[in-house]
């Protein structure tokens, strides 16, 4: 079962290793930061490769670590907004904070948030946010008061994926607070995802009350597959759109699934057996049916490539060796 840290220095040590990597790979930048009606100068971390900012303070909001993110570039606007905060209890587990770390039975502490993304304005809450993600990113957390309680695993602290997990997540919470403030959001919150597809990046794994530790990785790993594979696909001139049933499809003009994906975080007997079911069961009920394509991390087995073949499955292989997936053979696929 995974449990948050409450300890004093279990959490500090948790938090300077997150500052550590962070930082190492960020640009310094002086810009304003605005929020709730206030503003301030301070020197925030800024990643370009990620197109996200973040600052780190163990002392500035007085009863936790404040940890605010957003995705304006500072170098170019006079002031940025914070997307979302990852705040963190500097012991113990008051709930309130969105931000904890979260450990497994391995010892290997996760990034993780509650949901609760906030922002002032009608419409923004939890409740709101989870339904526009409909993705499998989210485990349940065992607190000391017994009580379990649904969380998002943003991340493995120390993981090379880690700052791409982040983006990731800061990105996503940015996209549906302004979804909600041009009234787009709704579009997503719709059960008929062929009458408005729209593509919602989804969140990784599966809601279980127990993860083996050497999964909640890959589980981290799901949602930003999806949306890296979205935009490639985007920007080829696709359009891409994903719902509560399908990680991802593209459709044509007239609102028809053209190709169907399905993305798996391991080649596994049993990823493969589920994948076969799921892209089957959605293909056939398309007419005509659409392309199905397995997503996976290298290379399935000759027996495996036969079957697949037999059932009219294309393979697209990625490669996580970076920060984020590489897709193997995607030219040849859209050939």
């Amino acid at each position: 079962m995974l449990k948050p840290l409450i300890q004093k220095n279990e959490i500090r040590h948790a938090y300077d290793l997150l500052e550590k990597q962070m930082n190492s790979r960020a640009t310094k930048v002086k810009t304003i930061l605005g929020w709730k009606g206030e503003h301030k100068e301070f020197k925030v971390y800024w990643h370009p490769d990620l197109r996200m900012w973040h600052y780190y303070d163990s002392k500035y909001a007085g009863n936790r670590y404040w940890c605010p993110y957003g995705v304006g570039d500072p170098n170019e606007i006079p002031m940025v907004g914070i997307a979302v905060e990852i705040n963190f209890n500097y012991q113990g587990y008051g709930r309130r904070v969105a931000g904890t770390f979260i450990s497994d039975d391995n010892g290997d502490i996760y990034l993780a948030h509650s949901g609760k993304v906030g922002g002032g304005r009608k419409g923004i809450g939890k409740e709101s946010f989870w339904k526009f993600y409909r993705g499998n990113q989210i485990v349940s957390v065992r607190w000391p008061d017994r009580i379990d309680t649904e969380v998002i695993c943003i991340g493995k602290i120390g993981s090379h994926s880690l700052p791409a997990q982040i983006a990731h997540f800061v990105n996503e919470v940015a996209r549906f607070k302004q979804s909600v403030t041009n009234g787009s959001a709704k579009l997503f919150l719709q059960e008929d995802s062929l009458t408005n597809p729209k593509f919602t990046p989804e969140f990784t794994g599966k809601r279980q009350g127990y993860l083996p530790h050497d999964t909640i990785e890959s589980v981290c790993n799901h949602g930003l597959i999806v949306s890296v594979l979205s935009r490639i696909l985007e920007d080829k001139g696709f359009h891409a759109a994903n719902d509560r049933f399908r990680d991802l499809y593209l459709y044509d003009d007239d609102r028809h699934i053209t190709t169907l994906f399905e993305i798996k975080t391991d080649i596994s007997t049993s990823s493969i057996y589920i994948s076969i079911g799921q892209l089957l069961f959605h293909g056939v009920s398309q007419d005509p049916r659409p392309r199905l394509i397995l997503v996976v991390p290298g290379t399935p087995d000759a027996r495996t490539k036969k079957v697949l073949n037999k059932l009219n499955i294309e393979i697209l292989e990625y490669s996580l060796s970076g920060s984020e997936p590489e897709f193997l053979n995607l030219g040849t696929l859209l050939k």
